[in-house]
């Protein structure tokens, strides 16, 4: 798959910027995983299927890496 760089894909990345900024560690990579780590949390005190998630978020992510 060859990531196209869209406007909408764009605004996808500066958004969740936003929330690793948030995170405040400076590591991108540290903050990605913490994000990723407490919307594990989330959904378990939640009683969502976080594995359920992640196979839809793959799916989203190569339709709209593809310029959907």
């Amino acid at each position: 798959m060859k990531y196209k760089k869209t406007k909408a894909n764009k605004d996808r990345a500066e958004r969740i910027a936003a929330t690793l900024e948030a995170y405040g560690n400076g590591d991108t990579t540290d903050d990605m995983v913490d994000v990723v780590t407490d919307l594990r949390h989330y959904a378990a005190q939640n009683k969502i299927n976080f594995t359920e998630i992640l196979a839809v978020s793959e799916n989203h992510f190569e339709v709209e890496a593809e310029g959907e």
